[in-house]
């Protein structure tokens, strides 16, 4: 990454240069990776810091930190490709997709359990990023398809510092959605700001996050209510 890339950061623009090296480091071991084994590597190189050209840290009222991106997609038979899910924005697909994955569906079904009202035209979560000021953030940026948490501790200390940055320069809350991201809970000093809850996907669903009264909790938490609306 080049340092005029960081432009387009907002207000990250001083945490991204200081951390260039430690990222150049992560990126170029992603391609190595990618070219030594002829891997696909997700989301696309251009979406990868999608998440942070939004608004200035300060502005973030809360952060979504789910575990790593979607590793898979959906196959269109008639183009004979696959539109993959995974595009920037934690738990976001690309409009286009017209199955859901799973953690995605939970989440609506949640919402829908909350707000009864609550509807969506497609499964794009960018409005909540650009009108609700939420980071849609995972604790790995990238993943290998077809292998959740394959480049979970590649990212693992970049990500702490990304939790650290918004403990010192944002007053925003964090939702920490399963165990990868609890364990970034130790980052954030002010326990009242975390709001924890199991993760969507269809494996521990059921375990606690179905039924949780999620998102009524986080506006309970929330001066500025989100709507929630899609």
């Amino acid at each position: 990454m080049k340092l005029s890339d960081i432009s387009k950061f907002k207000g990250w623009k001083k945490f991204f240069k200081e951390n260039l090296e430690e990222l150049n480091d992560i990126l170029s071991k992603i391609e190595d990776e990618k070219e030594d084994n002829k891997l696909k590597i997700l989301p696309p190189e251009n979406l990868i810091f999608r998440a942070f050209q939004y608004h200035d840290v300060k502005d973030i009222k809360l952060v979504i930190l789910g575990q790593d991106p979607y590793p898979s997609g959906e196959y269109n038979k008639d183009k004979k490709e696959t539109n993959y899910y995974a595009e920037g924005l934690s738990f976001s697909v690309n409009p286009k997709i017209t199955k859901l994955p799973g953690s995605l569906k939970n989440i609506f079904t949640e919402l829908k359990n909350c707000y009864p009202d609550f509807s969506y035209k497609n499964g794009s979560l960018e409005k909540w990023s650009l009108d609700e000021k939420i980071l849609l953030l995972n604790t790995a940026l990238t993943v290998v398809e077809g292998k959740p948490n394959s480049h979970s501790l590649l990212w693992k200390n970049f990500t702490d510092k990304i939790i650290s940055y918004l403990n010192q320069e944002s007053n925003c809350f964090f939702l920490l959605m399963g165990n990868n991201a609890k364990e970034k809970s130790h980052l954030i000093e002010d326990k009242n700001r975390i709001i924890y809850c199991v993760h969507p996907s269809p494996l521990s669903a059921h375990r606690g996050f179905l039924g949780s009264q999620i998102f009524l909790k986080i506006n309970d938490k929330l001066t500025d209510k989100i709507n929630w609306n899609l």
